[in-house]
């Protein structure tokens, strides 16, 4: 196993990997075992703490069910987490008129 550092690199690929784990519905406790590792060293290699080799990639796919053309599409794509997508949203929403504005908040109160 890798070395864990107190420096985080959150690297494209590491966003998808846990993107991934959320898509599933999986825990970090539930996931790590299918991973076959525990939960503390999925966390690592999750906040940038131990580097995602391709090696550890496999065996997250493998495990998640998912292939590498959809890892390679979201890496491209570049996910974003909560917190940056509602930042994201909120930027994009200063440039919308007001009438705009209003049409999206009746469409987010019909979900």
């Amino acid at each position: 196993m890798a070395p864990r550092s107190t420096y985080k690199v959150i690297t494209d690929e590491v966003k998808v990997i846990r993107a991934l784990r959320e898509r599933r519905g999986l825990s970090v406790n539930k996931a790590a075992p299918l991973i076959g590792t525990n939960k503390s060293t999925l966390t690592a290699l999750e906040n940038g703490r131990i580097d995602l080799s391709s090696g550890w990639i496999d065996k997250i796919l493998k495990a998640y069910r998912f292939n590498k053309e959809v890892f390679d599409t979201l890496k491209k794509d570049r996910p974003s987490s909560k917190d940056d997508l509602l930042k994201e949203i909120a930027d994009l929403s200063l440039s919308l008129s007001y009438d705009k504005l209003l049409i999206i908040r009746q469409l987010l109160q019909s979900f």
